[in-house]
């Protein structure tokens, strides 16, 4: 989930529900971070050298 508004989101992990694209509940869990993750890069990632082009 990506909270894109200036606004707060409070989740509750007992409450929460993952549901696929025809609305069928899936089996899920649910963890929280409070951290920054970059769109493209994962966790443990970064961007190769740019060339000094």
């Amino acid at each position: 989930m990506r909270n894109a508004s200036s606004q707060p989101v409070h989740l509750e992990a007992a409450r929460l529900v993952v549901r696929d694209a025809g609305e069928h509940r899936l089996v899920s869990t649910a963890q929280f971070v409070a951290a920054f993750c970059h769109g493209l890069y994962g966790a443990f990632q970064q961007p190769s050298e740019l060339s000094p082009e």
